[in-house]
């Protein structure tokens, strides 16, 4: 558990533990104070960053110029860093990232860019210890991040998204269960595929293919086992597990979402959405006119914002439908 804060000057701060290198100083110590990421800030030779996230073990570093920086945990491919063998800068390979190598016999997943293999066959991320450039984004300007539990999520400026790390449960919304060690675009429309280098100067694409509906994207919010999508037309959509909240919404059943699925409109239809924000067992999503809607674990009411648990028949279960939990103000922001 680490956080990440980022300075009017560009500068970011990490703090917390650094068992992975998330803290991005080189070094595996743990921090009680924040302290200066190096490599980031106003000074001469430094990136002026403008935005971070953060998720269970790594963190991700967006600059003014759009390019992206990862480091910390990569077992699951979260950092989007390609073949452990390109790296300048790594550590050893985790027990987590040779369970990963199981998967290695899928040629078809190798061809389509999720399972870049190294010299001798190794498959698998290691840790970045220190700010890495995510080669795979070059030429893209990203302008928005998010980290899951082990999974990223980058949005480009023209609203395209990308997503790379675990994907079991379809979290990363690319049809399959494949995780993906460099990040590959979602996107509706036409994809054309691309070959088995994980790292290279564009993203790894995937099959030609429809993303129920999904066009424009504006922002991204990695959960820990799901995604969430909001679309240019204020839409919020979800992808991955049947069990998580947020994609309990977006399905009848619970199934797992293998693509981004639209969230039930009945409860937001006269809403256009301008954020949302996946947590745990809750999310979040805010309209342009201050409404504030909450849904997940019902148990939780607390942090949905609700005075009283909301409970289906049979006890404490995802809330599915979205409900006002708060009329803010107009440009205020929240999170979960």
């Amino acid at each position: 558990y680490h956080s990440l804060i980022l300075l009017r000057d560009g500068s970011v701060l990490s703090c917390g533990a650094g068992c992975s290198g998330q803290l991005g100083r080189g070094h595996r110590s743990a921090s009680m104070l924040p302290v200066r990421v190096p490599g980031f800030g106003a000074g001469p030779g430094e990136r002026r960053a403008v935005a971070v996230a953060a998720g269970r073990a790594h963190s991700l570093v967006a600059d003014s110029d759009g390019r992206v920086f990862a480091f910390g945990a990569g077992e699951a491919g979260q950092l989007g860093l390609g073949v452990p063998g390109t790296r300048p800068v790594g550590g050893p390979r985790s027990a987590a990232a040779a369970a990963v190598g199981d998967v290695a016999g899928s040629e078809e997943a190798i061809n389509n860019g999720a399972l870049p293999t190294a010299a001798g066959g190794a498959v698998g991320d290691v840790d970045a210890l220190r700010p890495t450039q995510v080669s795979a984004l070059a030429g893209r300007r990203v302008v928005s991040l998010a980290a899951g539990e082990a999974h990223s999520v980058f949005v480009s400026a023209e609203g395209i998204a990308f997503a790379c790390g675990a994907n079991a449960d379809g979290r990363l919304g690319l049809g399959d269960r494949v995780p993906r060690f460099a990040p590959c675009e979602l996107n509706g429309g036409s994809l054309a595929r691309r070959g088995p280098g994980a790292v290279g100067s564009s993203a790894v694409r995937t099959p030609s293919k429809e993303r129920a509906g999904l066009r424009r994207v504006r922002a991204a919010s990695a959960g820990a086992h799901a995604t969430l999508f909001l679309d240019e037309c204020g839409r919020a959509h979800a992808c991955g597990a049947g069990s998580d909240p947020a994609v309990a919404l977006a399905a009848s059943n619970h199934p797992d979402a293998l693509e981004p699925r639209l969230l039930d409109q009945n409860a937001t239809s006269s809403a256009r959405l301008v954020a949302v924000c996946a947590g745990a067992d809750h999310s979040l999503a805010w309209a342009a006119d201050g409404r504030v809607f909450g849904w997940g674990r019902g148990d939780a009411a607390a942090s949905l914002g609700h005075e009283a648990p909301v409970t289906l028949t049979g006890g404490s279960l995802p809330s599915c439908a979205p409900a006002v939990v708060a009329a803010g103000p107009r440009g205020a922001t929240y999170a979960c």
